[in-house]
């Protein structure tokens, strides 16, 4: 595994994910705020991925309506043109968290390269702000990779994100002009409230988003794919421990990676955990 720092001065962020989503077979990026410029950075390597089958899935926040409608509106166009690929937004009006993450995940087999640190799909996120961020290269048995590709499924897994719509982007369009003439006269904007509400609604209306099958990765992927219809047990999840000592040779405690990635699976819905050593298939 290789681990560096890209801070946009010796090396643009942007230059090192295009290199990188060019050859994937998956991406995944969740990120707070998205511009139509930023976007423009990454369009070209995600359209060629996108060629090839690869699997794209953003999620992104719309918190403060500092994501741009023009950039949502050129990432829907990709996932329209594309079957394998879905756009996600997060909003979380109200008195949730903000949603700021800046975490992008690109696969090519069992390989994976994640950036993860200050950047946001924006010019300035991308090329020309100082940023600080940690760029990382290894395989799926690398536990920063782990790591990363868990976090990701647990934004996922939330239930705040609603795909985008035309109904969506209608919505956050109007509100985002709304916010634009609310800090323009530097007051509270009726025209504003009216608009959040009806985004508010509409987001309500949508479907949750949902993990599925491909969404598994490495470990969860290979315990996942072992386990038998129904209720089963650790020891039956033991069986296969020569399979996993041939796919993962680094990793010298092949019982307690299994326990890990049981409550793992449980804890993304995936199984259900019935007492001591005792499981579930969902």
């Amino acid at each position: 595994m290789s681990l560096r720092v890209i801070d946009n001065q010796t090396q643009p962020a942007g230059e090192a994910l295009r290199t990188a989503i060019r050859h994937a077979s998956d991406v995944r990026i969740a990120v707070a705020f998205v511009s139509k410029e930023g976007v423009s950075i990454l369009l070209d390597a995600l359209r060629r991925a996108a060629d090839r089958g690869a699997c794209l899935e953003f999620i992104i926040g719309l918190d403060g309506q500092a994501t741009e409608p023009e950039a949502l509106s050129a990432l829907w166009g990709l996932t329209e043109d594309c079957e394998t690929a879905s756009l996600w937004c997060w909003e979380a009006l109200g008195p949730r968290a903000t949603f700021h993450p800046k975490l992008y995940i690109v696969r090519r087999g069992r390989q994976a390269t994640c950036l993860i640190g200050s950047s946001n799909l924006t010019r300035g996120g991308l090329a020309d702000n100082i940023e600080v961020n940690v760029f990382c290269r290894g395989s799926d048995d690398d536990e920063i990779v782990s790591q990363a590709y868990r976090t990701y499924l647990r934004i996922k897994r939330d239930g705040a994100a609603r795909r985008l719509d035309a109904e969506l982007l209608g919505r956050y369009e109007e509100l985002w002009h709304a916010a634009e003439q609310a800090r323009k006269y530097q007051r509270a904007s009726r025209l504003y409230g009216n608009a959040e509400r009806r985004l508010r609604k509409a987001m309500s209306q949508k479907p949750r988003i949902a993990l599925e099958r491909a969404d598994l990765y490495g470990w969860l992927d290979m315990v996942y794919d072992v386990l038998p219809e129904g209720e089963f047990t650790n020891q039956d999840v033991y069986q296969h421990r020569d399979l996993f000592r041939h796919r993962f040779p680094r990793n010298l405690n092949i019982g307690a990676k299994i326990r890990q990635k049981l409550q793992e699976l449980r804890d993304l819905g995936f199984i259900e955990h019935l007492g001591p050593g005792l499981w579930r298939k969902l």
